[in-house]
């Protein structure tokens, strides 16, 4: 009956959430660096000009 001590059982239920957190959290720096590529991408024609 050790599953359902209260700690082990929170913590186990919380590793679902913190996965789905982490991938939103890659797919955000994902985002971050595919637009910042296009931004400075970009610039550098301006500057080209």
């Amino acid at each position: 009956m050790a599953f359902y001590d209260p700690t082990t059982y929170r913590q186990q239920m919380r590793l679902p959430c913190d996965v789905v957190f982490a991938l939103g959290a890659v797919l955000m720096a994902l985002d971050f660096v595919l637009k910042l590529r296009a931004l400075l991408r970009r610039l550098a024609d301006e500057v080209r000009q």
